[in-house]
């Protein structure tokens, strides 16, 4: 997957999927405004639970986050994971960062689950290239 580009003159990255770190998403989308540093550690917070779970293979993040809007709307992501992968296996402290409706409850984040039988990323990836 190639690394984050350039945005486009509409201020958005070009259609496709990206592979980044998490400083690198940081360094990039985490900086400029008070409101991008706040989304920046419930970045790092989400990351830091997901790690914890090895059902979770990837994260991916869109919206205005991943813009040159100074005050984005929201932190909006999704995870990858194994379909051996359920809610109920999220521990209670995780829950607002890893569970959809109690994420938008406490943080008002959209986020979701992509469930995958087989993994690698390589595979899904080119599958979802369309996006």
């Amino acid at each position: 997957m190639p690394e984050i580009p350039v945005l486009t003159d509409t201020g958005f990255l070009p259609p496709g999927i990206y592979n980044a770190t998490l400083p690198e998403c940081l360094d990039r989308f985490g900086v400029g405004s008070e409101k991008r540093e706040g989304l920046g550690r419930l970045l790092s917070e989400v990351v830091s639970a997901a790690r914890e779970y090895p059902t979770i293979k990837r994260m991916l993040v869109w919206g205005s986050f991943v813009s040159d809007k100074l005050e984005p709307n929201d932190l909006d992501y999704s995870f990858v994971c194994s379909v051996m992968h359920r809610d109920r296996m999220v521990r209670d402290e995780h829950r607002r960062f890893l569970v959809p409706s109690e994420a938008r409850i406490f943080y008002g984040v959209d986020r979701s689950y992509l469930e995958i039988k087989d993994y690698p990323i390589e595979r899904f990836a080119e599958q979802m290239l369309f996006l």
